[in-house]
């Protein structure tokens, strides 16, 4: 039985590094073409996401209205944040109140009224393809 046992632990902390990561294409719209970079941000979980702790970042240099990001994620639960870097000083330039003076997009945000939380804006991923869409606005 002890033996058993420490191979059902062997086995249980061997498993998860057979899992195997599932791609993800995120297409981004509505860009203004040729008015900066564009700085893709993966988030993993609310509290990485309240306390804007990226587990990725992505940089793109638009050349068309609509691309496409191609991402390899393991099975969890993630949001994608964008913006578009318009002056190109490397971050996400906000008014006086913390509203975003550049275009920005999130995963599962219409652009309408305040985006929410990481649970609201989520996309749980389980198995192969997932296309996301994130569309750029003014807010």
């Amino acid at each position: 039985m002890k033996y058993v046992l420490i191979l059902f632990v062997l086995f249980a902390s061997v498993l998860p590094s057979f899992t195997q990561d599932i791609p993800v294409t995120v297409e981004i719209n509505n860009i203004d073409v040729g008015k900066g970079t564009l700085y893709a941000t993966v988030y993993n979980s609310a509290e990485s996401f309240k306390k804007q702790k990226v587990l990725m970042t992505r940089t793109i240099e638009p050349l068309a209205g609509t691309v496409q990001l191609d991402l390899l994620l393991p099975t969890g639960e993630y949001v994608v944040s964008v913006y578009q870097d318009t002056n190109k000083n490397s971050k996400l330039d906000t008014n006086i109140i913390g509203m975003p003076k550049e275009p920005v997009g999130i995963s599962n945000y219409s652009g309408k009224g305040i985006p929410g939380g990481f649970d609201k804006l989520k996309t749980v991923i389980r198995t192969a393809p997932v296309v996301l869409s994130v569309t750029m606005t003014r807010l």
